[in-house]
């Protein structure tokens, strides 16, 4: 298709798994390596792929609920009642002291990612530091916990 690589990747893999700020991040390297419009075409690409998986996502998730079942009405504020009285789970996997300590263990992880990348900064490891960025440490920090 005669498209410099440079532009295929800003299209591609990078903007697609990780939205725009992938794209923005990684897009001043494909700037320095000789793409001038790099980051213009990776945010174009990560706004393409975050409305069409709108489009595409919230009817097929509909029918894929609906189709087998997966919601029940009289469930519906249940668990929360049940929580609050001390009763049993109602079977509903996640419920609020479930995101209190999803949000805590993301907090620890960004400040472990915060002090990876500090640390690298401090002892001048440039080269390596070029291609990692902040949110790589948050997420290999998220990853180990």
């Amino acid at each position: 298709m005669n498209v410099d690589p440079l532009i295929s990747m800003m299209t591609g893999s990078i903007p697609m798994t990780g939205g725009h700020g992938n794209a923005a991040s990684f897009a001043p390297i494909a700037v320095d390596a000789g793409a001038p419009a790099a980051m213009e075409v990776a945010i174009a690409a990560a706004t393409f792929g975050l409305i069409s998986g709108c489009i595409v996502g919230g009817p097929l998730g509909n029918f894929i609920v609906k189709r087998h079942k997966l919601e029940d009405p009289l469930l519906d504020g249940k668990e929360e009642k049940a929580e609050l009285a001390g009763e049993e789970s109602t079977g509903i996997l996640m419920g609020k002291s479930h995101i209190v300590q999803a949000v805590f263990l993301m907090c620890i992880a960004i400040g472990i990612g915060q002090n990876n990348n500090k640390w690298f900064s401090k002892y001048k490891c440039r080269k390596f530091l070029y291609t990692c960025k902040l949110y790589v440490w948050w997420n290999f920090s998220k990853t180990i916990l």
